[in-house]
């Protein structure tokens, strides 16, 4: 038979027993005065024992804070709950905005706190047990939070570091301020091509032979934007994985523009305006509508405008364009109205290829037509719902709807910041993606279905509060056709303690185990993208698309 927990997984991965005594301490320390000091701590930890249940596994820490949380406010004590999580984020926040300043010869360098690195060090240089030197460390980082600092020198964690190990009896030399930071071996790894650089995730492994320059020069604009353009709160909530910002390493230019063929305009004229403008955005997408005439050149122009560095996306209104794109082995984007117009012989082999995407959203009104010919979003920012949900714990009360205003305001503060030192227009147009959005809904309604009116209040209000919050800050949402947000739903679930098989999904979609959206999202959703091949077994979506007769403006 299983036994309650006997073990804990921390952030970084190592495990350590369970510490009843320890637990209760950092809850006195969290809900001060909240609750009578009468040994209400040790029955509550041994409350969240049996609440955790029997398990063979460590339990990750996030989990025991959320079952605290959820424990004192079943407990009817709902300011200590608040207590709690507010002295947790305020400690996680402590941590993020640490910087370690250290000094080698004539260079200044500067990196996030990392306790495990410290950890490391001491396990190297004074020949420490493993255990003994995460607990040094973890004391350093006590006392740093403590303190409230935001910047520290590398000498004054050697001396702290040094004070803990007489403190425990230990040997006290003094650690290498060196040590502590970030290593110059990472450059030299760098510029030889043993890796790449992180771009602020887990360093990659190179092909033999890559260029490591641009790479480079992307962790050197995403290191500097976090210093130097956005505020200390906007880093320290990235940090945390409060949302993300996909393409930080690249601010520089806009996150995509959007070329549009009018139906007047020669096919290699548009064609080499587009080419005048592959280098203008991080991502360009062309589009090509139903009534422009279309030959070979535009068969074959992705291919020689293709580059290694470079985002090249398609999309159209005419299914045999669409299928000739795709013959030739290039991804493509169809307007889900297009492909239930398109004859079934024409859509059979559009969902065969594999490699059409179809774009559904809701009627609206079109932009002007000189927006509609090049459209620039400027920024793209994806907050982490699923974050807000689990720190919330459920619907009930304001706690989740004040998580995501915090994560909202902070995101879209921070692309108000970027889009102004990269010296966009007034009122740029940023699109912002929910981060987690099913995560998010099932942690918040565990006993109800997806498709529920409250779950579709919820999903209109989360849509609401975006709208709002882009517009107070000075900022045009914009929905249809979102830059690509690459692996940042890999990034926030590993931030929030899941493996990458978990990756957060960064779309309004709420996909079922079919690929497709759930039926819930087409009335509640702004903009959905699902798979051809998908949508051909199961057509309940095509109840949700507009007349298909009139596709000229689309």
């Amino acid at each position: 038979m299983a036994r309650l927990v006997s073990r804990v997984r921390k952030r970084d991965g190592t495990e350590e027993s369970f510490d009843g005594p320890r637990l209760a301490d950092s809850l006195r320390a969290a809900v001060d005065d909240a609750l009578p000091d009468d040994g209400w701590a040790e029955q509550l930890v041994e409350t969240i024992r049996v609440a955790l249940g029997p398990r063979e596994q460590a339990v990750e820490t996030a989990e025991i804070a959320r079952v605290v949380v959820r424990t004192l406010r079943e407990c009817g004590q709902v300011e200590a709950a608040r207590a709690y999580r507010g002295f947790r984020r305020a400690v996680e926040r402590a941590v993020a905005k640490l910087r370690v300043h250290t000094r080698q010869g004539r260079d200044s360098r500067t990196a996030p706190w990392d306790r495990a690195r410290l950890a490391h060090s001491l396990l190297l240089a004074r020949h420490l047990e493993n255990s003994t030197a995460r607990r040094v460390a973890a004391l350093v980082e006590r006392r740093l939070v403590m303190a409230d600092l935001g910047h520290v020198t590398g000498r004054l964690v050697a001396a702290m570091a040094d004070n803990e190990c007489r403190s425990l009896g230990l040997r006290s030399d003094p650690l290498s301020s060196e040590a502590v930071g970030i290593d110059r071996s990472e450059l030299r790894a760098w510029l030889g091509g043993d890796c790449l650089p992180s771009v602020l995730g887990s360093p990659r492994v190179g092909p033999e032979g890559q260029d490591p320059r641009p790479a480079l020069g992307e962790e050197l604009l995403a290191r500097f934007a976090l210093e130097e353009v956005l505020s200390g709160p906007q880093s320290e909530a990235m940090a945390l994985g409060m949302f993300a910002l996909p393409g930080l390493g690249d601010w520089l230019r806009p996150a995509r523009v959007l070329l549009r063929r009018d139906p007047d305009e020669a096919e290699m004229e548009f064609w080499d305006r587009v080419r005048a403008e592959q280098n203008t955005a991080r991502e360009l997408q062309v589009f090509i509508p139903h009534s422009a005439d279309w030959q070979d050149a535009t068969v074959d122009a992705p291919r020689w405008l293709a580059a290694p560095n470079r985002r090249l996306r398609l999309a159209t209104t005419h299914g045999e364009l669409a299928a000739a794109w795709s013959r030739a082995g290039h991804w493509v984007q169809l307007p889900a109205a297009s492909f239930a117009a398109a004859s079934d012989e024409l859509r059979q082999e559009l969902a065969d290829a594999g490699t059409v995407v179809l774009s559904w959203s809701p009627p609206r009104r079109l932009p002007p037509v000189a927006v509609r010919q090049r459209e620039i979003v400027q920024g793209c920012a994806v907050v982490n719902l699923a974050r807000a949900a689990l720190e919330a714990g459920s619907a009930d009360g304001p706690a989740f709807r004040e998580e995501l205003e915090e994560a909202i305001d902070l995101a879209c503060r921070s692309l108000q910041s970027l889009a102004r030192r990269a010296g966009a227009e007034e009122h740029a147009r940023v699109v912002l993606l929910p981060g987690g959005l099913p995560t998010a809904l099932r942690t918040l309604f565990p006993s109800e279905q997806l498709a529920g009116d409250q779950v579709r209040r919820t999903v209109l209000g989360i849509r609401t509060l975006f709208e709002r919050r882009a517009h107070e800050v000075g900022l045009r949402l914009v929905h249809t056709a979102p830059p690509h947000p690459g692996p940042t739903g890999m990034r926030l679930a590993e931030l929030d303690g899941l493996p990458p098989e978990r990756a957060y999904a960064s779309d309004w979609s709420q996909r079922s185990a079919d690929g497709l959206p759930a039926l819930s999202a087409f009335d509640t959703a702004p903009w959905l993208e699902f798979p051809a091949a998908a949508a051909l077994q199961e057509p309940t979506w095509q109840r949700f698309v507009p007349n298909p007769s009139d596709l000229a403006g689309s």
